[in-house]
């Protein structure tokens, strides 16, 4: 996987966490929301609390228009490279945090940024979309993400479910992300300025496929 040098960076290289544009933004909204002057005491609030407790930095670690299919996309391919269940990952790089809310806040969020830089033209040094950007993208089109790739909870979703398995069986070479429908209007009535800035928002989002380039192991 094209990104896994990055993502072991992040784990592993205290320096590269520091730098990481995603972890900058955290400590940045950490102090916002008035949870302490000191990065240490900031973090050590943070692995104290429940994801869903933290609002705006919730809704800040969310892939951008990727969704939550995204999310769970990125996580199992996280811990399917890294496999903290049966490997000691060491913690210094980023704790007080476990290794499942540094990978929720930090890894996710970069995994999506690095994605969406890409699909808008990450080139390396001479990039048309910075990181910066990227991160923004995410962060805007979250609620976009939150309907157009929304979980099936009738489990009914056998397209999603085979690509998860593939990943946990290591056969995925390269993994297009999957389209959602566009929202429905009723007959008769013509689109609103939020249906039609849906639509636009999920053909973008289908155009850009995330190319997340899964190599077999």
């Amino acid at each position: 996987m094209k990104l896994k040098p990055d993502l072991e960076r992040l784990i592993i290289d205290k320096e590269a966490k520091e730098r990481c544009v995603i972890y900058k933004a955290l400590l940045i909204d950490l102090a916002e929301q008035g949870y302490g002057v000191e990065v240490d005491k900031r973090l050590s609030f943070l692995a104290r609390l429940k994801i869903f407790e933290l609002g705006p930095i919730f809704k800040k670690a969310r892939p951008g228009y990727y969704g939550p299919k995204g999310s769970i996309i990125f996580r199992t391919t996280i811990n399917k490279l890294f496999d903290p269940v049966r490997k000691a990952i060491p913690t210094d790089t980023f704790a007080p945090l476990s290794f499942e809310q540094y990978t929720y806040f930090v890894l996710i969020p970069f995994m999506a940024t690095r994605l969406i830089a890409d699909d808008r033209g990450f080139t390396g040094d001479q990039q048309q979309c910075t990181l910066e950007q990227a991160f923004d993208i995410m962060v805007a089109t979250g609620d976009v993400g939150e309907t157009l790739q929304a979980i099936d909870e009738e489990g009914k979703d056998e397209g999603f479910d085979n690509v998860l398995m593939k990943i946990t069986l290591n056969k995925v070479t390269k993994l297009d992300y999957l389209p959602a429908a566009s929202p429905q209007r009723e007959k008769g009535r013509k689109p609103t300025a939020r249906q039609r800035s849906s639509k636009q928002s999920n053909e973008s989002a289908c155009r850009r496929s995330a190319r997340l380039a899964l190599s077999q192991r």
